[in-house]
């Protein structure tokens, strides 16, 4: 079973809708084939020229459609492990929910998501 690591950001007064759209930017350049899923409604998006960020508060980024489907089959798994990242946002602060730090692509990720934000914790 896959841990996680919560890591919450201060969006230095960008709306949620801004954070948002730079954090799963962020993660495109890392993650050519993403897609996307709003964790409240279930609605899936193939790319990110499908999303339209006004109302989304929960989002959940795949690798690619394989790592979404895995995801959808098995939960949280260790072939699984680092191939979702778990977007929160509310009142101006984002949340990302990761499997493990240590790896270099996710810590890539964090750091150009940070770059948006001001405030870095980390929360086991």
């Amino acid at each position: 079973m896959i841990g996680g690591v919560d890591c919450v950001l201060d969006g230095l007064g960008k709306s949620n809708e801004e954070l948002l759209d730079g954090a799963v930017r962020s993660i495109c350049r890392h993650w050519q084939h993403a897609c996307f899923e709003d964790a409240i409604t279930g609605d899936f998006f193939e790319s990110y020229l499908e999303l339209g960020f006004d109302g989304i508060r929960e989002l959940f980024v795949y690798q690619t459609r394989d790592a979404f489907e895995s995801w959808a089959e098995y939960g949280a798994i260790d072939d699984n492990l680092n191939s979702m990242i778990h977007l929160l946002i509310d009142g101006g602060q984002l949340t990302l929910v990761v499997d493990a730090i240590e790896d270099d692509v996710t810590r890539e990720i964090l750091a150009e998501i940070r770059s948006l934000t001001n405030v870095w914790d980390l929360a086991a």
